[in-house]
């Protein structure tokens, strides 16, 4: 019976021990609810985000010492909450469309001039040479290219993504119509970091769910929103979490958390190439993000569970098979406070090293990684500011 009893109190004592520790490790919550980081203005004076209660712009200018004041740009209302954003830096001119009806029915998009502080004429989709029915808008995305839907005079689907030029949104970009018949917008995967940057590469998903095996196949395009100009991805079995290019190289992190090779950006290989599996969950546009140490990858991720560490993928530049990728859990130095938060958003700031990173319900942490011990799990990883103690 002693025994017994030694067993149940030892059982309980490690249970409270894991609870303890895991709350003790916990990074508080704030009263803010990030739901994108949209970028700076192009002096880097003014950082642009987005909450549950609307956009927002913070001024680097302390009110006191250690304080900044944001300023309100656009508030949600009861009747017109803001579904997605951008921030167009050149133009300092914030896009975004509502959950209202009418401006819904109507494709609007609205549009806010940060220099004045002034509401500028909306912007109304413009016809789709290729769409008889239904032009809707999908989504806007923060590099503020639009995704927009309808059927052509055969009732098939067309998706196009149209590019903003400073006053309207042009319909000569990039479109997938007959090469998706049957499938839906699964979603567009932009890279950690460059979210906001309209030069850089992205990712298009579609998707099929197959009845008779009971197994979803995906259509994944690689976008080059500069050309413009699309290729289409090899594997379809796999859902995107994420991506990012290296020296020409194209890797691509799964939703289960398989790393593959796929090619380079001029010549896409047949197929994936696996490099590690990690097993673990990750939503499409997670946190992954590359830090070079000369001629060493160690790629940061961060999985869809919130109370996860973050997971470091190293590998050596130019790798195209996992006979020498390494990986590590990271709790300490620049993940001291990520390992618990769910995050929605990156930004580099000033270096490739120093990050601005938002999570959802915990704040903004400044993060700066050393890289050549990237993947080290000890303080001389890097560090990181406390919640809402970011400079830019």
């Amino acid at each position: 019976l002693i025994i017994v009893a030694l067993s149940f109190t030892s059982c309980n004592a490690d249970a409270s021990a894991g609870l303890f520790r895991q709350i003790s490790e916990s990074t508080e919550a704030i009263d803010i609810t990030y739901r994108q980081l949209l970028g700076f203005d192009t002096a880097k004076d003014n950082l642009y985000y987005r909450t549950i209660e609307g956009l927002f712009r913070m001024p680097q200018i302390e009110t006191t010492a250690g304080t900044y004041n944001a300023e309100t740009m656009v508030l949600n209302t009861t009747d017109k909450i803001i579904q997605a954003s951008a921030y167009d830096a050149t133009n300092d001119k914030l896009l975004y469309f509502t959950n209202d009806k009418a401006e819904r029915d109507a494709n609007q998009v609205l549009v806010f001039d940060a220099n004045t502080s002034a509401v500028l004429p909306t912007i109304t989709v413009a016809p789709v040479p290729s769409i008889s029915s239904g032009l809707t808008i999908k989504n806007l995305y923060a590099n503020s290219m639009l995704m927009v839907y309808g059927l052509d005079s055969s009732g098939k689907a067309v998706y196009e993504l149209q590019k903003f030029d400073g006053s309207i949104f042009s319909n000569t970009s990039i479109q997938f119509s007959s090469d998706i018949e049957g499938y839906s917008l699964e979603g567009v995967i932009q890279q950690t970091t460059k979210e906001n940057d309209i030069t850089a590469e992205i990712i298009v998903s579609f998707v099929d769910y197959n009845e008779s095996t009971k197994t979803s196949v995906y259509k994944h395009y690689l976008v080059n929103p500069s050309t413009p100009s699309k290729v289409a991805l090899p594997n379809t079995s796999v859902r995107i979490a994420n991506f990012f290019i290296e020296s020409g190289n194209v890797y691509i992190l799964t939703s289960d958390g398989i790393l593959y090779y796929a090619g380079t950006t001029t010549a896409l290989a047949g197929s994936y190439t696996e490099m590690e599996d990690i097993s673990k969950a990750y939503e499409p546009n997670a946190f992954v993000y590359p830090v070079v140490d000369s001629s060493t990858v160690h790629l940061i991720t961060k999985p869809t569970t919130k109370s996860y560490p973050l997971y470091v993928f190293t590998f050596p530049s130019g790798a195209t098979d996992g006979s020498s990728v390494l990986t590590e859990s990271i709790r300490y130095g620049y993940g001291e406070y990520l390992d618990s938060a769910s995050i929605v958003g990156a930004l580099q700031n000033g270096s490739a090293t120093d990050l601005l990173v938002a999570t959802h319900e915990n704040g903004i942490f400044d993060i700066s990684i050393t890289a050549a011990s990237a993947n080290v799990n000890t303080d001389a990883n890097g560090d990181s500011s406390t919640s809402e103690k970011y400079t830019f």
